[in-house]
């Protein structure tokens, strides 16, 4: 809501698109820059420029459902169990490295993951913690699983197209180093979570 105003206001609009098409689209030009909570990666980075960390770690999690709290406890009892996680994301390639032995539903969006496992079509979903907890927060059947333990994934960042030819990143940097000498990520954060309540 409030970023939607924030973008009129400097005259860019936002667009939903596939976070696994988000590189691609600013390679084409058709988008200039990229935030949605998309960490530096290796193949990322010979493609496009990322900004300063705006989240310096990713919080991660595992969303299920409350009444199958007693069969999930820890990082073991997902063998053998379908763990849907969002195409294109840090999560797809970390799954079986977390959950040894788990079977992996890629989906497109983030909502698709959560219809799955309310239907049963899945048995947890692994997504950003901020994401999970906002679900957890607005439905009542839904748990996060305390005892898992994650490997630690370098922070968020704003993308931008390769060497930045449009000269976006020195703003972008500057505005996220603002952010964060006045706590507003943390803020936007609490935001956000008390409308999804």
């Amino acid at each position: 809501r409030n970023t939607s105003k924030r973008m009129k206001d400097i005259g860019k609009e936002i667009k939903d698109i596939g976070f696994d098409f988000l590189i691609q689209e600013l390679k084409n030009g058709t988008i200039d820059m990229v935030i949605a909570a998309m960490n530096p990666d290796e193949e990322r980075v010979k493609q496009a420029t990322p900004s300063d960390p705006y989240y310096s770690e990713v919080d991660q999690i595992v969303v299920i459902n409350a009444d199958t709290a007693d069969k999930f406890k820890s990082n073991a009892d997902f063998e053998g169990a379908k763990i849907a996680v969002q195409a294109g994301t840090i999560f797809v390639e970390k799954a079986e490295e977390v959950f040894p032995g788990c079977e992996t539903l890629i989906l497109q969006a983030v909502p698709d993951m959560f219809n799955n496992l309310l239907n049963g079509k899945c048995d947890a979903i692994y997504c950003d913690g901020n994401v999970g907890e906002g679900y957890i927060a607005s439905n009542g059947s839904l748990a996060a699983v305390d005892n898992v333990e994650f490997p630690v994934v370098d922070g968020m960042a704003v993308w931008v197209q390769k060497d930045d030819p449009n000269g976006f990143l020195e703003q972008v940097n500057k505005s996220i180093a603002e952010i964060a000498e006045q706590g507003l990520y943390e803020q936007w954060l609490s935001e956000a979570e008390a409308d999804a309540e």
